[in-house]
């Protein structure tokens, strides 16, 4: 088997009026040493067909068509296919620019140690405008240095990064400690990438930009549904559990994670709670009251204010609120998914 440098692992599933803006991205690349890996599980669309003529077309690409076990189970089957020395992750409803392999290579040449590398990500947003994502100029003096100064430092910002996507991993880094996607898990990222950067003995960012597609309407997320909330009920468990046997982690360090947490309880599970039929929203409303620790310890601002109106009109009330201000964001931050033709030819 040919030894690449990177192999770029592409989970398709139901995803063929984004998958050519993606796949023309991967192949425009300015660096060349790279195969992709189009994971196509179980699609009811033209995905799977779309996948086999680039096959066809394109030596560096190779198609899987496996049994639909969800995003975490592709991305595995991805890395254990993978010949690459390093894994790189991209959605196919998302795309890159053009140097993102090259900047990679080139942070790989200045610190040969590297075992994660990430970028900066832009969000198209309503009326396919983009704003960026960035991380704060401070990380790019961390470069070299472990992930765990990484991980304090944008947490302190406010900033989040759990996506899998936009990153590349050292393979022999990945399997070595056995990292894997909780398979049938959703928010997988969040379950597992910040542990991943935890573990990492250097780290650096470079400047390229990964286009995330974020909110599509037709996607679970931003739907939410009730395994949405019952899967990040128990991401936050094993977070809690994590948190408090890793020695590692100073105080400070985990007082930023409780925060971070505190407000993903609000936004993502106490504010869908009233998205749900009556019959179903009771049953979570019991399994998420059981989390309500995650008000008092964080000491986010946004998250004191709900425990307080937690503890003064309770927690039905705090759901309803919650639920009313989701409205009000997902009205006003609205996305247009309008996706431009691509001059790749499929013949």
């Amino acid at each position: 088997m040919e030894k690449m440098l990177f192999s770029i692992i592409v989970p398709v599933y139901n995803s063929a009026p984004y998958l050519e803006e993606c796949v023309e991205s991967l192949l425009r690349q300015t660096f060349s040493e790279f195969e992709i890996l189009l994971i196509e599980n179980g699609s009811t669309d033209n995905s799977p067909e779309l996948c086999d003529i680039y096959e066809r077309k394109y030596p560096c690409i190779k198609t899987f068509h496996i049994p639909n076990g969800g995003l975490s189970d592709a991305r595995n089957y991805g890395v254990d296919k993978a010949s690459g020395e390093y894994l790189v992750f991209v959605d196919s409803d998302d795309f890159v620019t053009f140097d993102m392999l090259e900047n990679f290579q080139a942070s790989i040449q200045e610190y040969p140690d590297v075992q994660v590398i990430t970028s900066n990500g832009k969000y198209l947003t309503y009326k396919e405008k983009m704003y960026p994502a960035q991380y704060p100029e401070t990380l790019k003096m961390l470069n070299g240095q472990k992930g765990i100064s990484w991980v304090t430092n944008f947490l302190s910002k406010n900033t989040d990064d759990w996506n899998a996507p936009g990153k590349c991993f050292q393979s022999l880094f990945w399997k070595e400690n056995n990292f894997s996607f909780k398979v049938g898990r959703l928010s997988e990222d969040f379950q597992l990438i910040y542990k991943v950067l935890l573990e990492a003995e250097c780290m650096t960012i470079v400047d390229t930009f990964y286009y995330y597609r974020q909110a599509r309407p037709d996607s679970i997320i931003t739907k939410g549904t009730p395994k949405l909330v019952l899967d990040t009920l128990l991401n936050l468990e094993e977070w809690d559990e994590y948190l408090k046997s890793t020695p590692a982690l100073s105080l400070y360090q985990k007082e930023l994670f409780y925060n971070r947490f505190g407000k993903l309880y609000c936004t993502s599970v106490l504010s869908l709670l009233y998205s749900f039929p009556v019959h179903d929203r009771k049953a979570l409303m019991a399994d998420a009251k059981q989390y309500l620790y995650f008000l008092s310890i964080s000491k986010n601002s946004f998250v004191q204010i709900a425990n307080r109106i937690n503890n003064i009109f309770g927690f039905n009330i705090l759901c309803y609120i919650l639920h009313k201000l989701r409205i009000i964001s997902k009205k006003s931050t609205r996305l247009k998914w309008t996706i431009k033709g691509s001059p790749l030819k499929l013949t």
